[in-house]
């Protein structure tokens, strides 16, 4: 069983003392991915805010991730910094890790 970044970010909305896995259970942390093609056609002041809307885009989704580690490493034994530098490489958290780690209370 897996619990993917949906349910990691779902986990970071508890305290610690209230996240369980179950056995065989791993979390999987990752950073946010956009995907997008800009088309530019028009008048040169729709273009610019064009780019700005996605600027902001960008700018709120990393600030929504960085909460979400913040959150979830709250109280643990890892720190903000550990959880961005793993981030990108897809982190694969077994269960028992988890708890080493104080990311849960307990594995069941």
């Amino acid at each position: 069983m897996a619990v993917y970044s949906a349910g990691a970010t779902f986990m970071a909305g508890f305290p610690i003392e209230d996240r369980y896995l179950t056995k065989s259970t791993r979390i999987m942390v990752h950073e946010r991915s956009l995907t997008k093609t800009i088309n530019l056609d028009g008048p040169l002041r729709s273009l610019s805010a064009k780019l700005q809307q996605t600027l902001h885009e960008i700018e709120h989704s990393i600030l929504i991730e960085e909460e979400g580690f913040h959150a979830i490493v709250e109280g643990s034994k890892v720190d903000f910094e550990e959880m961005r530098r793993r981030a990108p490489e897809n982190w694969y958290i077994h269960c028992e890790e988890a708890k080493e780690l104080g990311l849960i209370a307990d594995v069941i």
